[in-house]
């Protein structure tokens, strides 16, 4: 019996070091958000703690701890430009709920730039749509894309372009079978990866003749894509293009918003 008593006694401690520890961690992501939003540190704590009481505290740290280390490189302590909360809550809500370490990294990134009064962009709630609805592959591709955008402009531009004026990211065609990560680049998996970016309006299919976005269904109504060439040809469209500059940490990097061609 006392055996038993001693450990139901460690349990409880064990319990109530989790509990703690996990309100030390909502009162500091909380502290985050209060500086982030400019409003007061007791209604952001509040926030945090009632929307997040139920996930689990590990997360919140690895989020903090990938804010602390955004600012940090950019530079940017005590000199953070406020985020309305419109868009700094719902980043804090679902980057706590996301589970992967590398879709996490990409809503502090999202925070941070927000935060970043170097980044001359603007930042646009789609992104928080667009973000809940990738997966690690379509981040991958963007991320692969954006490279390849970035090498064909800059090659353009110093090598055979008449002007440095700025050019839409619909003009540069993007191989989607020379990206050397994917593998077979007709699986399904990757299919539907080019699909869903697709639909979140991030790449379009390319045309030689008049580059354009192609609608997939909606107002507009419904346009068919050239088949198979959409999972082999596309661009990055505007809406794409500022998005990674925004979310991926490879490109997000101060005065991103400067076309790359200039």
């Amino acid at each position: 019996m006392e055996s038993e008593i001693i450990e139901i006694a460690k349990a409880t401690q064990e319990v109530a070091k989790v509990g703690n520890t996990a309100i030390e961690a909502a009162v500091k992501l909380g502290t985050f958000l209060a500086e982030a939003t400019n409003e007061p540190r007791h209604l952001m704590v509040n926030i945090v703690t009632e929307r997040l009481k139920y996930i689990c505290y590990q997360q919140q740290q690895s989020l903090l701890n990938k804010l602390n280390a955004q600012v940090s490189r950019r530079g940017i302590q005590g000199n953070i430009r406020i985020v309305s909360p419109k868009l700094a809550i719902p980043i804090i809500e679902y980057a706590t709920l996301e589970e992967n370490d590398q879709l996490q990294s990409i809503w502090a990134e999202l925070l941070a730039t927000a935060m970043d009064p170097n980044h001359l962009g603007e930042i646009r709630s789609a992104f928080i749509d667009i973000i809940r609805q990738l997966e690690v592959i379509d981040a991958n591709i963007l991320s692969e894309s954006y490279s390849e955008y970035s090498n064909i402009s800059r090659e353009r531009v110093h090598g055979q372009a008449p002007s440095a004026s700025w050019v839409s990211p619909t003009e540069y065609e993007i191989d989607l079978t020379t990206l050397h990560s994917h593998g077979n680049t007709r699986s399904l998996e990757f299919e539907a990866s080019i699909d869903n970016l697709m639909r979140l309006r991030c790449i379009t299919p390319y045309s030689s003749n008049s580059p354009h976005y192609t609608v997939i269904a909606g107002e507009l109504g419904t346009r068919d894509y050239p088949d198979p060439s959409r999972y082999e040809s596309v661009c990055l469209t505007s809406l794409g293009v500022a998005f990674i500059q925004s979310c991926l940490t490879k490109h997000s990097e101060k005065n991103c918003a400067q076309p790359l061609n200039s």
